[in-house]
Order: structure tokens, then sequence, then C-alpha cells
């Protein structure tokens, strides 16, 4: 490699394994970020530390989580046919979700009815043989994972691992050239075992058809113990999780506006962003709602939301926005970011403002009042800096805040069409809201789905 030390190799992973190379392969799942930032939110606001590691795998809520299908917005089980699926299976154990897992993909799929149906007694469990039952109990008799094949080759056939992982392979690749043989040699010593030859052959048909089905069961495993991490924490704080995952898909409009749906269906409040309360990440108030973080609006870097955050828990909240440009680094929040924190309500909470005072231009200079708050602010700070005093009373000069300039509000309409331009969303309300009486009589849509 020209960057490092390390050899690198151009041939594809399969060749270069023959030669004794171990092929890793390293995926990095948003899934671990989302499972710390709810961590870090629940220590904060109950001051609970949580080992994810060592969460209860038998937690009651959780199981009640999936067994609703309630799990939009955790790992691998949240797509709509998988949650159809959990509301009939009822999971009750962690088997049932790796087995799920491992089933519910193409080629497999067609065997979740009966996977389902064995667990609630619909139709009886049976096994290919009485020697695979240890093995395929969990699964109901159903063979889901390739490990399971190999443990069938070993129990029946006296395989050894290696040979078993062989028989994997030909029967998972379908290569019909080289089953023929494995046949004979599986039939040969099953019947050395005392088993029936028909059945034997029967046996090997049974395991070569879910072959080419079968799952990695470890995969599946390792899968569904970080999904049921998600979905723990989702059961027993769902603002918190659910502010951890807004967090994570902050870029995605489609998938921010689908998460805030879900958080409407849970009624989890979510409100829009306040320099008086939100963080630079979604975080929940002591309320229990979910505050949009600032650096969720365009425009507003890192920088910035830290500069507001930090001067804020050291010497407390801003009365106004004369207040906020007084205080804060205005080289990490310059005009762009400020104009977008006032567009998406971030300064609502300076009561007796409206978002249009902001944007207010003066005919004299051409210039908008925030351009003025800014300027106001610097030269308060240049000041301060410079220690001005004055020459008669030896005392700093008391400067007085601007007055707001008059102005009529944006409408509904305006208001909000500004804020989705700059969030993606609607935050405040909806451009539908005075419509509500309309909508619930004569359209057969909900608000929330047109």
């Amino acid at each position: 490699s020209k960057n490092s030390d390390l050899l690198v190799t151009q041939y594809e992973g399969k060749y270069a394994e023959q030669v004794g190379m171990l092929k890793m392969d390293f995926l990095g799942l948003k899934t671990l970020s989302i499972i710390t930032d709810a961590v870090g939110l629940i220590k904060a606001g109950h001051d609970v530390e949580i080992d994810i590691d060592k969460i209860p795998l038998d937690d009651a809520k959780t199981y009640e989580l999936y067994q609703r299908g309630e799990t939009v917005g955790t790992f691998q089980f949240e797509s709509e046919g998988m949650r159809i699926y959990l509301r009939d299976l009822k999971p009750t154990n962690m088997e049932d979700l790796i087995a799920m897992n491992a089933l519910y993909r193409p080629g497999p799929m067609q065997f979740i009815p009966q996977f389902i149906n064995r667990k609630h007694g619909k139709e009886k469990t049976e096994y290919p043989h009485e020697l695979l039952e240890d093995i395929l109990k969990n699964t109901y008799g159903i063979m889901v994972y390739q490990e399971q094949i190999m443990q069938a080759a070993q129990i029946l056939g006296d395989y050894s691992l290696g040979e078993a992982d062989i028989l994997r392979r030909i029967m998972g690749k379908k290569k019909a050239e080289l089953l023929p043989p494995e046949e004979e040699k599986f039939v040969k010593r099953a019947v050395a075992k005392g088993i029936e030859e028909g059945l034997a052959k029967k046996i090997f048909g049974v395991m070569a058809h879910f072959a080419g089905y079968g799952f990695n069961r470890s995969h599946s495993a390792a899968y569904s113990v970080v999904a049921y991490q998600t979905a723990y924490l989702k059961a027993n704080y769902p603002a918190e999780y659910m502010a951890a995952v807004l967090q994570r898909n902050r870029n995605d409009i489609k998938k921010i506006t689908f998460f805030m749906d879900e958080c409407k269906r849970q009624k989890i409040k979510v409100y829009g962003p306040d320099v008086n309360e939100s963080q630079y990440k979604f975080s929940v108030n002591k309320d229990g709602a979910i505050r949009f973080g600032l650096g969720a609006v365009k425009g507003v870097g890192e920088a910035a939301a830290e500069a507001i955050v930090n001067e804020r828990l050291e010497e407390g909240g801003f009365e106004s926005i004369f207040d906020l440009t007084k205080r804060i680094d205005l080289r990490a929040a310059n005009k762009k970011c400020l104009e977008s924190l006032a567009v998406s309500g971030a300064f609502d909470c300076f009561k007796g403002v409206y978002r249009s005072q902001y944007f207010h231009k003066d005919m004299e200079d051409d210039t908008i009042f925030l351009d003025k708050a800014i300027k106001f602010g610097s030269k308060f700070q240049n000041d301060k800096d410079s220690d001005q005093i004055s020459m008669f009373s030896m005392e700093p000069i008391e400067v007085r805040d601007p007055e707001m300039p008059q102005c009529e509000p944006w409408t509904q309409l305006e208001m909000l069409t500004k804020e989705k331009e700059i969030t993606g969303m609607y935050l405040s309300g909806h451009p539908l809201d005075h419509f509500k009486i309309e909508v619930h009589h004569f359209c057969n849509l909900s608000l929330e789905e047109l």
C-alpha cells in the first residue's frame, strides 16, 4: 500500500483464501451511534447508567413492543412486512428474533407462516429424524441456519467440521455435479449408524433443500442482539431513543419526517429549535419532549451551536436577541446562522417578538433589523473589550438596547413555508391546520398522511 506498510492484493477474496489469507469484512453501523447517543441522553435526563451489553435479554416491555410490531426506528425489524409477521409470531425470546431475522429474506420467507404456526401449536412440529431434535427444537423442526445443516451432517453422517462446511457450501451454492458423491458418502455413513437407507436419502434431500435458503446463525444472532438493544431502549426510554434516531438521520428529510410521525404515534412531543433549550444535537427536555437540535437547522454549524449552548450553560438563558448578540461569539454564529435560527423559530422564546421583525428592512439604509442587532452586539463586545468608560463618571457606559421595529407578523402559511425551507419540514404547524374541520369531514386521509 502506498500510504502504509500494509500488504494489499487485487485478487478476489476466494482466491486469496486459497493461499491461506484470512478475509474479514468490517461493517460500520449507524445503529451503534444511535445506541451511544441514546445511552448518553438517558444518563443526562434520568441519571441512569446503562451498560448496553448487560441489559436483561428477557425484558417484558421489549418483547411486548415486538409483539405489537412497534419496531419503527429499531434495527433490522422495522419494515412493514416484518412488523406484520411480528404481530402474528408474538416473539417471547431471543431465539424467536434470531430465527425471524434469518427467515425474513427472499427464499426462506416462504417458511415464516409455518414457523409461526408451529410456535403457536397450530401445526405439529416434526423433525427429519429424532436425533436432530436438539438442534432443531428452537426453530420448530425447520432448518433455518447453515450451522444446522452442518450439525445434521455431523450427527447423522459423522462428518468432521471441515467436511460439514464443504457440504454446506456445495448445497448452498447448488453445485449439482458435486452433490451425488456427497449424497453417497452421507447415506453410507448414516446407514452405518443404523439409519434406514431410504430415510437417509430423504433427510439428505431435506438438508439440500434448506441449505439453499439457510442463513448464517452467528450473523443473525449478532444482528438480533443489536436489534434487541435498540428495541429495549425504545421500549423503556422512548423519547431518548427517538431523539437519538432523529439526530442520526438529521440530513435525510424523508427519514426525519417519517420518524417525527412515529414520535406523534407514540405521543412524544417534538418541539422546534430554541436557543434557550436546544443542544447541538436532538435532546430531551425536563418534560420528556424532544427538542430539535440547533445543528439540524440549515446554516447552523457545530461551532455556532456550541457557542450558543456553552454561553447559555455558563451565564444563563438569553433574554432577547440583543442579549444574545452581546454575549455569543459572532465569528462562530454569523449573520447567515442567526437568520436561519430566526426563521426556524429558535428565537420564539423571546416573548412579544415576531419572526418577521428580525427581517424588517429599514428603508433609509436598506438593511434588515437582524443586521442591526448583530452590529449592536459586535460594538458592545468591542467596547467591553476595550474597557470603555465615561470620562466624566469613570463608570462603564450603559448602552440601551435598540427598539424592535414595528411590522405585521408573517401569515401562518408564509411562516411555515420559510420554516420548511430552512429545516426541511413544518415544525410549528401545518398549512392545512385552518382546514381541520373540512379535512376531518370531507377527506379520506388524515392530516399527517396529507
